[in-house]
């Protein structure tokens, strides 16, 4: 967890220095960073199962973009995913949805 914050608040402090929003964290974060997380967080509940689950997705289809590959991007967020029992996680994140989890 203090890694995933970590990089969370350097990629806003980023962000606020060149207002590029490829600094974003929802952009700019490591699915790696959600999957360790996930790992470090053996009990967790289906809830915030999901949730790990779509933040990391959601780390690698913005990555996607960022890298120029729009199209890949494109093509990975419209495939359907299993919603891991939970009903009310929506299929992308907004900008706020990473300061949820730290």
């Amino acid at each position: 967890m203090p890694t995933t914050k970590w990089a969370a608040t350097a990629s806003w402090a980023q962000y606020q220095e060149t207002r590029n929003p490829q600094f974003i964290f929802s952009f700019a974060g490591d699915p790696a960073l959600a999957r360790s997380l996930r790992d470090a967080w053996p009990g967790r509940d289906a809830e915030y199962s999901a949730i790990l689950d779509t933040l990391e997705e959601t780390l690698a289809i913005n990555r996607l973009w960022v890298e120029g590959q729009g199209f890949a991007s494109n093509e990975r967020h419209r495939q359907p995913r299993p919603r891991a029992g939970c009903h009310a996680i929506p299929r992308t994140t907004n900008v706020g949805f990473a300061a949820f989890l730290l």
